[in-house]
């Protein structure tokens, strides 16, 4: 008992996604504030990934908006938290998820992005959840990249 292979497999399935967390904008590593400052304990990177969307300008951090087109995506990092715990103070963080109100700024929804490898995995992420009206969506830098909302402010300065 205890071992990984004693799981039900419905259960290995809930544990593939549980924990993964698509980060797109401050939580990334390399910026100001990484999740793992937030959560106070180390996560696993699993890879960049991206998810099909836009990204709109917030001020200090970016929301995350549908797609209008299916060319566009937003480019972000794939991380394993180590625990529940740690996901519920993202939670806070975002004020999103279970015992947060429904129309908040953001909302928690479990979704499939993709990893550079080609590789598709269900991970959590925080989409923008109000108008986001003439807010100004991140452009692509050049053909081919991907929107970097801190490259793109840097590039309009």
């Amino acid at each position: 008992m205890g071992r990984f292979s004693d799981i039900p497999r419905a259960k290995v399935g809930a544990l593939a996604w549980s924990h993964r967390l698509f980060v797109y904008g401050s939580l990334q590593p390399d910026t100001s504030c990484p999740i793992q400052s937030l959560i106070g304990r180390p996560v696993r990177w699993v890879g960049r990934a991206r998810v099909r969307g836009r990204l709109v300008d917030l001020g200090r951090y970016p929301g995350l908006i549908d797609a209008v087109h299916l060319d566009q995506w937003v480019a972000g990092w794939v991380c394993l938290l180590p625990d529940c715990r740690a996901l519920a103070r993202v939670d806070r963080y975002e004020q999103a998820g279970p015992g947060f109100v429904r129309f908040g700024e953001y909302r928690r929804v479990l979704e499939t992005v993709w990893l550079d490898s080609g590789e598709a995995q269900q991970c959590w992420m925080y989409r923008y959840n109000r108008n986001s009206g003439r807010r100004p969506v991140v452009k692509r830098l050049a053909a081919g990249c991907k929107p970097d909302l801190f490259a793109w402010r840097q590039s309009s300065r």
